[in-house]
Order: C-alpha cells, then structure tokens, then sequence
C-alpha cells in the first residue's frame, strides 16, 4: 500500500467518523465489554461486527451507513489515542504514511479528533463538522 493510498484511507475514515459519531460510541463501549471479561487483547475486527449485529439485529435501525473495514485500524488507533493506559488491548501493525509515530498511533490526528469530539458532544451536536 503506497503513502498516497494511505493518506486517502486516513482521509475517508475522519469524514464518516465525523459523520457517524454513533459509531465511536459503540466501539468505545464494546471495547469496554470486552476489557471486563478479563481479556488482555481483542479483535478491532470483532468489535465491528458487533455493532454491525447491533445495528441490523438488535436495533434494526436503518441509519444509512455502511462500516467500511477500511476503518477498523483507525477505530482500534484513535481507541489507544484516547484511553493510552488501554492502548494495549488492540495489536496494531504498522502503518505506512509518515505522519505516523509511536507505536503506529496516528497521535496527529487522533487526539485532535478526540479533543473535537469531547466538545460537540458537551455541546450537544449529534454531527461533526468536517
């Protein structure tokens, strides 16, 4: 995978995170499950499935949105970027854009993202702006 692929796909999750925050709360809050099994690590992979079950099974709420797998590593990054102490629990592999550093956490981004997200949700906004 090129740099250039790299920065498209790290461009394509930020718009439907900021989009869809409904979803950084499913996996936020399914990654915490998981942690309280005892588990040491887990699946990015299983998480989203998770929600995908949630979504179409338990909810059947037709919000319109797709979870593309392309997402799964910045879910599981932007994860260890806002809880650090639990960055452990998803094994990440190193990325190729070169913004990328410490243990592939995209910290650039991600906690600037975190930051934004913190504040619109306080402010009540149900959508990110890009």
């Amino acid at each position: 995978m090129s740099s250039t692929e790299q920065t498209r796909l790290e461009k394509d999750f930020l718009e439907f995170h900021r989009k869809n925050p409904h979803v950084w709360e499913l996996f936020k809050m399914y990654t915490n499950s998981a942690m309280k099994t005892g588990r040491r690590s887990y699946s990015a992979y299983a998480i989203f499935e998770r929600i995908r079950w949630h979504q179409d099974i338990e909810t059947e709420d037709k919000l319109g949105f797709k979870l593309n797998n392309n997402h799964r590593p910045y879910y599981a990054r932007l994860f260890q970027a806002h809880y650090p102490k639990k960055a452990h629990f998803f094994n990440t592999r190193k990325l190729l854009s070169k913004r990328h550093v410490r243990n592939s956490v995209p910290i650039d981004w991600s906690l600037k993202l975190c930051a934004e997200w913190d504040a619109a949700m306080r402010s009540g906004q149900k959508e990110m702006k890009l």
